[in-house]
């Protein structure tokens, strides 16, 4: 998958909150849909958005992923690469992450995000 400088550090960012907050996170990822088609996204969350995970998509998505991951199951990360900051923020990659809603399975809810919902 070819990237540019905006989409390596959206992942850069990515693969640091994964590392951070313990969540389950595939870098790059090929999202499958009914009929065999595949799509490249930067990144697969795979317990938060859906059932099927969420889909971090390229910053320009020139293959429609947005479009067809809803289609096929998945959610989307929805925010466009002027979000990122320069440097990996915990607050705000907790706060994505609190906005797609945890999917996985219940004894593997991150304690972060049960402490969130203390606080709401």
């Amino acid at each position: 998958m070819a990237t540019n400088a905006v989409d390596e550090h959206i992942t850069t960012l990515w693969r640091e909150a994964a590392r951070d907050l313990g969540i389950g996170l595939v870098s790059p990822f090929a999202a499958i849909g009914p009929r065999g088609e595949s799509i490249s996204a930067l990144a697969w969350l795979r317990d938060f958005g859906s059932p099927r995970g969420a889909l971090v998509c390229t910053s320009d998505d020139p293959d429609d992923l947005g479009r067809f991951a809803l289609e096929w199951g998945y959610e989307i990360v929805d925010y466009n690469a002027f979000v990122y900051p320069a440097r990996y923020d915990r607050r705000l990659f907790i706060a994505m992450l609190a906005r797609l809603g945890w999917a996985g399975p219940r004894e593997s809810r991150p304690a972060w995000l049960d402490a969130l919902d203390m606080h709401s």
